[in-house]
């Protein structure tokens, strides 16, 4: 399916084509059903081939909800119950031939709606069942006049890419999947916040059964409001050890050329290189201008591989750097001076190895990186190879509110150390803090619970702010968004009333799913001997699984629940399985394939901001993969058991697990009146899409498990 989408003023006009094969060996008869968005005006439909003029007419969404249920009653494809709730347009029977390169082309306009927090909503219909995923593509250009003060675009769904358009007479962005995002199945959604003096936030809440209320705060910092701009002190930390002769240093020697490169005049910088020594190319920081850059080229080119990985020493060197530069700053500011403008100070740390000199225990590496410092410094850490340690690499950058990035063989470290460097351009607001105040304007504890980042990142040029967490109370939310602007600290207050709490995103409780088991992944990994032996390490592994089936967010740990062989009506094995994983894996073992996987897995998680249906990660062997075994549906997850001595595969419900699997109270055939009233049911309750699923069904429906077949 290719998509393409223009905005203007609002309204949205969309031309969808869709590429049909027939394999068959014969002309097959088909009827095109594609739900739309409620209010949608159909202006085209039409296909290739030498069949008549299709005819088609726009269902509205109560005529459209009879005709699915007739079908369904007809044990004509149930996959359509996922689409109550939505209009649809539907053809008369036509002619497929048989080979590729027969089309459908449906072109429709429709008004964006407002989001429950203000935002424009753009949707495109598709389904989410793992199996039915079919490829496409987005092109989505938005033109307003809105684009001169700002705007943030979000797609909690898939991935995209935002780029200038080239209109002359009006601003415009074009908004295109990134070359992941096609492949992930569901619905794509699309959110449009114009920006205000103040930035611009919306909020998103969903509620997830006896999971209580979930909350997805956005925020985008508001466009620049003075010519002051956010200076970095910028440390590179180059690795000269013996491992990286060859190709390695070369790459990591042109990555840090294209970071010397990358500085703006009047910021500072140094080059921290080591191996089992530790040198540098000044005593102190030094101001970016014509003749340090040059300076600065003939050291990295200098450079020669050997020796050890002194890399304590090194960190310890590079954070004593940016502190004493802040310091000096201070000194030489006097009190009738005004304060000089915020700078960031950012230190980029490359290693292929494990520390092998010096100071190797990961607990007293890791305490060099904390925000409790007077002047903490963020840390970015660079893992190139297998070699790494990437527990001790990802705890120094969750620490220091930094990030980790990992190069696998093959790849290149000058590309990545680019593109690090590339995502810390134009510091816009750092120490960043969200508070929730109370009708007296005091600070509220009580109403975000369980949110996650833990600590907020500093937001760079493009970058927006997301925060999942858990929502308590039913009145207005009352937000502050503090933090240090170039200018100096700044605050932005908004209000979310009661229309804010109205719509059910179903991705907010995934989202929060997907985050919290980042952040306890980070505690198993970060587990020490005392606490595993305490019982710990069960509690989070247990966590760790029940949000697995219960959200359907897999992690490396819990993808056993689809293997083979596995016993999902023991709840308690199926923890203790959990846990032998997480040790084993994470604990255990500190550098290798597997704690790299576990490392870029960690890292896309912690900073999720679209769901992952497919349950894409890296495997522990390195390998990529995608999960359909098992399916999020609405705020369900079912887990599908391969097909065994009885026949059938079965799907079951992720919270029947949890409760042992219970017997079913009752059976229900799919060719009967009691499994049409039973749809009519589970449609009522939004849940319709399950019984879509191939093969058995173990649900729960009204506080009785009914098994489907």
């Amino acid at each position: 399916m290719h998509a393409d989408v223009s905005v203007h003023d609002w309204v949205a006009h969309t031309e969808l084509t869709f590429d049909l094969a027939n394999r068959t060996g014969r002309p097959q008869p088909v009827e095109f059903v594609l739900p739309l968005p409620t209010g949608a005006a159909v202006t085209s439909l039409a296909f290739t081939g030498e069949a008549a003029e299709p005819e088609g007419g726009l269902k509205p969404i109560e005529q459209a909800k009879l005709e699915y249920e007739a079908l369904v009653r007809k044990a004509l494809d149930p996959a359509l119950l996922e689409f109550v709730g939505w209009d649809s347009v539907r053809t008369s029977v036509f002619p497929v031939p048989v080979g590729d390169g027969f089309q459908v082309r449906v072109v429709y306009e429709h008004a964006l709606e407002t989001s429950s927090s203000g935002a424009m909503r753009y949707v495109l219909p598709r389904s989410t069942l793992l199996d039915r995923n079919v490829p496409f593509d987005v092109r989505v250009d938005v033109a307003s006049w809105e684009w001169q003060k700002g705007m943030d675009v979000f797609s909690p769904t898939h991935g995209v890419e935002v780029a200038p358009g080239m209109r002359s007479s009006i601003p415009n962005r074009i908004i295109t999947l990134d070359p992941s995002a096609g492949v992930q199945p569901g619905s794509f959604e699309l959110y449009l916040r114009p920006a205000e003096q103040r930035g611009a936030a919306s909020l998103f809440t969903a509620s997830a059964g006896d999971e209580g209320r979930f909350a997805l705060l956005r925020f985008a910092p508001p466009p620049a409001e003075s010519a002051v701009v956010m200076q970095r002190d910028v440390v590179v930390v180059f690795d000269r050890s013996g491992s990286m002769r060859g190709e390695k240093i070369e790459q990591a020697r042109a990555g840090a050329l294209a970071v010397v490169a990358g500085l703006r005049d009047g910021e500072r910088f140094n080059v921290v290189d080591y191996s089992d020594t530790v040198s540098q190319l000044w005593f102190g920081l030094r101001e970016v201008d014509a003749q340090s850059r040059e300076e600065a080229r003939a050291y990295i080119a200098g450079l020669q591989a050997g020796g050890g990985t002194n890399f304590h020493d090194a960190l310890h060197t590079a954070l004593n750097q940016c502190t004493l530069a802040a310091l000096s700053i201070q000194v030489e500011v006097k009190d009738y001076m005004p304060d000089p403008p915020a700078r960031l100070p950012l230190v980029l740390a490359l290693t292929d190895g494990l520390p092998t000199v010096g100071e190797t225990s990961e607990a007293a590496i890791r305490g060099l990186a904390t925000l409790d410092s007077l002047l903490p410094t963020r840390i970015f850490a660079l893992g190139i190879g297998y070699d790494v340690n990437a527990p001790l690499l990802d705890g120094l950058a969750s620490r220091s509110n930094g990030a980790s990035h990992y190069v696998r063989p093959g790849q290149s470290t000058e590309v990545a150390m680019t593109e690090v460097f590339a995502d810390l351009e134009g510091p816009r607001l750092s120490d960043v803090e969200v508070v929730v105040l109370d009708e007296a304007g005091c600070p509220d504890t009580s109403r975000l619970v369980d949110a996650y980042p833990a600590r907020l990142p500093d937001l760079f040029a493009g970058d927006a702010l997301t925060i999942a967490s858990r929502l308590r109370g039913d009145g207005p939310l009352q937000v502050e968004v503090r933090g240090t602007a170039a200018s100096g600290p700044v605050a932005y207050r908004f209000t979310f009333g009661e229309r804010a709490f109205r719509r059910n995103h179903e991705f907010v409780p995934r989202l929060w799913a997907t985050r919290r088991i980042a952040h306890l992944t980070e505690q198993v990994r970060d587990a020490d001997p005392e606490l595993v032996a305490s019982g710990k390490l069960t509690e989070l592994s247990d966590e760790i699984l029940r949000l697995s089936t219960r959200f359907g967010v897999l992690s490396e740990y819990s993808a056993f629940l689809v293997l083979e062989g596995t016993d999902l009506g023991d709840w308690g094995a199926l923890v203790a399985q959990n846990e032998e994983n997480c040790r084993t894996n994470a604990v255990d073992t500190r550098s290798g394939v597997s704690q790299v996987a576990q490392g870029m897995n960690w890292g896309s998680r912690a900073s999720a901001s679209c769901q992952n249906l497919a349950n894409d990660m890296v495997a522990l062997d390195g390998s990529r993969v995608q999960v359909s075994a098992v399916q999020a549906l609405g705020d369900r997850a079912y887990v599908r058991r391969p097909a065994g001595e009885e026949g059938a595969p079965r799907w079951i419900d992720g919270r029947l697990i949890e409760a042992g699997l219970p017997e079913p109270a009752r059976v229900v055939a799919r060719d009967t009146d009691a499994f049409a009233d039973l749809v009519g049911t589970l449609a009522a309750e939004g849940r319709a899409a399950c019984v879509a699923l191939s093969g058995e069904l173990l649900i729960e429906v009204g506080g009785e498990v009914v098994l489907v077949r």
